[in-house]
């Protein structure tokens, strides 16, 4: 019950009571009430920020509100403030679904009811609503057709293990700088607007129809696809039987997104090259059976910030669907069973690509942990369910009830609660117990229980149970509840120097690193960590030493290596400005601005230590034209900023713009074409780029950027189209995709 719930706000503490909202003023000691107003007899909290807290009216499923407003309390001033209309006024019946508040925007989400089937809860369309802070008046207000919702949950399975059922929760709006996720049920497509605007960037629907796949018959270059045939050229038949497949699915399974999102800002100066953020979704593919919320098959997805979804993994339980915590390296989900998972984002784009073989487009599991309690490990005389599935979530900690509680011995008067402390960093963890002194033995449980050697386990609470959790400053409080009453404990718990790490530096530590015999500074310079390379610096390495090939140690880490490894080496003396002599002449600057790790960070580092932007290769190709074949965006972005120019060509007149075609990078292309690149400029073969992206390996997204930019799908090199040269190489990966683009836009030119 809501009166059972404290929030707070800044210095205010505020529950909700009756027919009144109680606010606590933690500075002066004060307490107030502050009544509803006449228009609603009830309201739930939905969020607070800035020392205002937000209402919603709650009202029974059958009825219907006059409108849909956000009611606002100013904790400081005790008084309402004006409500905020959450719709365009119409006829219709509403729920407010969603609240979200910043510093800048509030944004509410409400959903459309169709006025015949209100019972029900049959939504006819969403209306999001966006108001500036402190404004009454409406930034924005957009509506969108709703389209299919995930089905009710199933009912328990019943057993003597008593199987823990995931709720599924979605955040309808979460915000990454601009753009807002709009992701409202879980059969709704995935939305993304333009904050200031509402408009629609993209989408992205029935997620879970996405696979990975491989190509080949030889080749295990993964990709990811819709049912395997977004990406790939298929002959007929396979094409029906990709059909086949998803009508197959569609008839046994359903699936439902029932988790996230959560929106990973990728760390700058991180090995991720690709920038922006990751967005993670929990999707369920389950049976259609009335069991499916327990046995569905829980999926991540991960999207890049432009809706393209390249990686997925299966977890062994299903997402506890909005309990989730961000940090700068990734996302740590609860799931099902005491069960925590660490995802981090990928370093890829999901283009092909990558070295031999490509991406592993599957999503990186830095650990998972399943967490038992005590009495798992043996069988008490009494174990209760569970009841508070609350999570706490420090910087370095996860702290989380593990069970109702447990009496080890009929005789006993202790009624233990097993609580975890999970290293968010390692995923390891301890239980600590409450441990709550009885007056005499415990009585046997009476009903919905079960039975076996004169052991009990109750199916629920039993008489006793943890039934909230949360960390005021560094005290741990714990409400522990009983029929008719709940009281308070307090514990002082240092939980951020708790299990600290006791590894001594890496420089303390030198000395009891071995080294591999026969091992050369160009060897310990592919290695991330520095430590190899600070012993052989000391025991007297040559740092510029050549091999045959023309390769010295720092042009190896600048391609291979790290940051710190590139910065330890020039700090040393290595020579920023050699070339290799087997790759035609490519200098240590440019194997920097195509490395797939802290390129940006590892270029700017070279520069800053005098190496020369302006040196070419054998073949006249300079840095931009490699980092832009290398689809490199933020040093491609770093070198136009620094002066380069987008139209200089190699000695068969290649240009950066057609080396960006080659790899297939949009983002580079559009980055190019806006700092002045010419888009039918042709080599001495008379190629332009949109003769290099047909006959490429890619989907066709780089054909749009040049053809939307101007690119003429007419001209010809040795007399054959962009289009003919596709057809050469149809067993190119995505060659059927790049057919019917060029296809499209020679049936649509003014030619």
């Amino acid at each position: 019950e809501q009166s059972s719930r404290e929030f707070r706000c800044d210095e205010y503490g505020f529950s909700i009571k009756q027919d009144a909202v109680h606010v606590y003023n933690y500075k002066t000691e004060t307490t107030s009430a502050i009544q509803f107003d006449e228009q609603s007899s009830k309201l739930v909290f939905a969020a607070a920020r800035n020392g205002v807290a937000y209402f919603i009216p709650s009202s029974k499923p059958e009825a219907k509100p006059k409108n849909s407003v956000l009611h606002r309390l100013d904790l400081a001033s005790s008084k309402w403030m004006e409500v905020l209309p959450l719709e365009p006024v119409d006829d219709s019946a509403v729920r407010v679904r969603q609240i979200y508040v910043d510093d800048q925007f509030l944004i509410g989400v409400v959903a459309i009811v169709d006025e015949d089937d209100r019972r029900d809860g049959k939504i006819k369309s969403f209306c999001v609503t966006c108001y500036e802070t402190g404004k009454s008046e409406p930034k924005w207000s957009r509506r969108f057709k709703a389209k299919e919702f995930r089905s009710g949950p199933g009912v328990y399975l019943w057993s003597s293990s008593n199987p823990d059922y995931a709720n599924a929760s979605l955040r309808a709006i979460s915000r990454f700088e601009d753009r807002l996720v709009f992701a409202a049920e879980g059969k709704q497509p995935i939305r993304c607007l333009n904050i200031d605007t509402g408009t629609e960037l993209w989408n992205c629907e029935k997620i879970w129809e996405f696979q990975r796949g491989f190509i080949g018959p030889s080749v295990w270059q993964h990709y990811i696809g819709r049912f395997r045939k977004d990406n790939l050229s298929l002959l007929d038949e396979e094409k029906s039987e990709s059909a086949k497949a998803k009508k197959q699915f569609y008839e046994n399974f359903e699936g439902s997104i029932i988790g996230g999102p959560a929106i990973v800002k990728l760390k700058e100066g991180g090995d991720s090259w690709r920038g922006g953020y990751s967005l993670f979704f929990a999707v369920s593919k389950e049976p259609k059976v009335r069991l499916s919320g327990y046995l569905g098959e829980s999926v991540i997805y991960e999207l890049t910030d432009e809706g393209k979804v390249i990686t997925t993994t299966n977890l062994p339980r299903l997402v506890r669907g909005s309990e989730f915590r961000l940090d700068e390296s990734g996302v740590i989900w609860n799931c099902q069973g005491n069960q925590f998972v660490k995802l981090e984002p990928s370093n890829h784009d999901g283009q092909v690509g990558g070295g031999p073989g490509g991406h592993d487009s599957q999503t990186t599991v830095a650990w998972l942990r399943t967490i038992s309690a005590p009495h798992q490990q043996k069988t008490p005389w009494l174990t209760a369910g569970h009841t508070c599935s609350k999570v706490i979530v420090r910087d370095k900690f996860i702290l989380s009830v593990l069970a109702g509680g447990y009496v080890e011995d009929k005789k006993d008067r202790l009624y233990h609660f097993p609580i975890a402390i999970t290293n968010i960093e390692t995923g390891t963890s301890e239980n600590i117990l409450l441990e709550l002194p009885l007056t005499g033995p415990l009585p046997a449980p009476q009903s919905n229980f079960s039975s076996v050697n004169g052991k009990y386990q109750k199916i629920g609470t039993y008489l006793f149970a943890i039934t909230n959790l949360s960390i005021i400053e560094n005290r741990l409080q714990i409400i522990v509840g009983s029929k008719g009453r709940a009281q308070k404990l307090e514990f002082e718990l240092d939980l951020d120097n708790r299990q600290e790490s006791n590894q001594r530096r890496i420089d303390d530590a030198l000395k009891d690193i071995e080294l591999p015999e026969g091992l050369t500074l160009m060897d310990a310079a592919d290695d991330p960590n520095a430590s190899r390379v600070k012993i052989l610096l000391a025991q007297g390495a040559e740092v510029n030493h050549r091999s045959a090939n023309g390769w010295s140690a720092l042009m190896s880490a600048s391609c291979y290596g790290s940051r710190d490894v590139v910065e330890l080496l020039i700090s040393s003396g290595a020579n920023v400005d050699y070339a290799d002599k087997n790759c035609g002449g490519q200098t240590t600057l440019m194997w920097a601005a195509r490395s797939g790790r802290s390129s940006k960070q590892k270029v700017n580092l070279l520069i800053d230590a005098g190496a020369d932007i302006w040196k070419k290769t054998d073949s006249g190709r300079d840095l931009l034209m490699s980092a832009s074949g290398a689809g490199n965006v933020e040093v491609v972005e770093l070198l136009l900023e620094l002066g380069m120019k987008p139209n200089t060509s190699s000695h068969t007149g290649d240009t950066p713009l057609m080396a960006a075609a080659s790899d297939g990078s949009p983002k580079v292309a559009r980055l190019l074409i806006k700092a002045g690149a010419k888009v039918n400029a042709a080599n001495k073969q008379n190629k332009t780029a949109l003769m290099y992206a047909a006959e490429g390996y890619k989907n066709g997204d780089i054909l749009k950027v040049l053809l939307e930019n101007g690119a003429d799908p007419y001209l010809k090199a040795n007399g054959k189209t962009a289009l003919e040269l596709c057809k050469e190489n149809s067993n190119h990966f995505g060659a059927k995709a790049r057919i019917k683009i060029l296809k499209e836009a020679m049936k649509n030119s003014s030619r």
